[in-house]
């Protein structure tokens, strides 16, 4: 708590001091508290626009509080950013857990088929599938 008291101080000095900013986002994430990481990682992605690993952040942070648009956006924010390599199956994942929450079964299906296109074979893609199972 006081970790997070203090970077709050930082943070409202300098709101353009990305590293404090991205420390108080994972002070957030590992006390488990993904609403306040959404609202600090929303001001680290203004900062840095252009980092697609933000977004896909976001968008795992947004899905933890059921802000499944908000989430949506930010994984295909990520996407625009960088559209190739390991950051499309991730992203792309994140929009089947965001499609199946939804349930939008085309939605899942076409978003599941492009990240195995991405990583084809990779377990992460079958550890989703199988979560989709139960």
């Amino acid at each position: 708590a006081r970790a997070t008291q203090h970077l709050e101080q930082v943070t409202t000095l300098d709101q353009n001091d990305f590293d404090a900013v991205w420390q108080l986002v994972r002070t957030h994430e590992r006390s488990g508290n993904y609403s306040e990481a959404f609202a600090s990682i929303k001001r680290a992605a203004n900062i840095r626009p252009f980092h697609p690993g933000l977004y896909t952040k976001m968008g795992l942070f947004a899905l933890e509080i059921d802000e499944l648009e908000e989430s949506e956006l930010a994984f295909l924010t990520a996407l625009s950013i960088s559209g190739r390599g390991p950051d499309v199956m991730a992203n792309q994942l994140g929009l089947a857990r965001v499609y199946y929450r939804s349930g939008d079964t085309a939605g899942t299906r076409k978003a599941l088929e492009a990240a195995e296109s991405a990583a084809p074979g990779s377990s992460d893609i079958k550890a989703v599938r199988e979560e989709f199972k139960r």
